[in-house]
């Protein structure tokens, strides 16, 4: 999910908060240097899991695209009348 992604190197604000919530959120890290340093360090640590690698998470992608096709075009072709 989202949380996930951003981990501890961001801040969640809700999609539908006002845009004084948003501006806050900016000014609170943009303003202070400890935590704008704090966060663009654990976002760089984040960014380099493993998990986020772009060559696995294509592999994933290909494998449960590939995995879906078969299994519809499985079941497409059995249901298939003469």
């Amino acid at each position: 999910g989202s949380a996930e992604a951003v981990g501890r190197g961001g801040l969640m604000v809700p999609p539908l908060a006002s845009v004084d919530t948003w501006v806050e959120t900016i000014e609170h890290v943009m303003g202070d240097s400890e935590t704008y340093a704090r966060l663009s360090a654990e976002a760089r640590a984040n960014a380099a899991d493993p998990r986020f690698d772009p060559d696995r998470l294509a592999d994933r992608f290909l494998e449960i695209a590939t995995s879906h096709i078969a299994r519809n075009h499985t079941v497409k072709s059995t249901n298939v009348s003469p």
